[in-house]
């Protein structure tokens, strides 16, 4: 069973020690890097970052970023620990994800954006009927929405 756990002080190690295969070190931002942006960001109360088990057992890193005034959380990261791949972890993850937001009512949209070269996670965001937007004018990535 998937779950997420807010990252603290008792997670933290676990949290840290994800990574991804070499080759992937260009789709996404370290686990580390995302947690200390959460710090520059925590006065906004607008960042979450979480550890993802399954089972009870670390395979994972999700950082969610909610805008209120757009009623809209996005999938800023999304981090499968480099022993755990190919499990279907990921889309696992999202779906739940969407099944929470669905509960709480707050949000009209799921967004998540990806980077052309992580074919994967395009697959996955793919088959599960996200919308496409276009390219983030910032970041250069792929960017899609699932209204709620």
């Amino acid at each position: 069973m998937i779950s997420l756990k807010p990252v603290n002080e008792m997670n933290f190690n676990d949290t840290i020690s994800l990574s991804l295969h070499d080759y992937q070190q260009n789709y996404v931002v370290s686990v580390v890097y995302s947690i200390a942006q959460c710090y520059i960001y925590r006065d906004n109360n607008d960042v979450f970052p979480f550890l993802i088990e399954f089972n009870n057992k670390p395979i994972g890193f999700i950082l969610l970023d909610e805008d209120l005034n757009k009623k809209e959380l996005l999938i800023w990261r999304l981090i499968i620990d480099k022993h755990e791949q190919g499990k279907g972890y990921a889309k696992k993850i999202i779906k739940y994800v969407i099944s929470l937001l669905k509960e709480i009512n707050t949000y009209d949209y799921v967004t998540i954006n990806s980077v052309e070269e992580n074919e994967i996670m395009l697959s996955v965001i793919n088959s599960l009927d996200f919308d496409y937007l276009g390219i983030d004018s910032y970041t250069k990535e792929k960017m899609f929405h699932y209204p709620l």
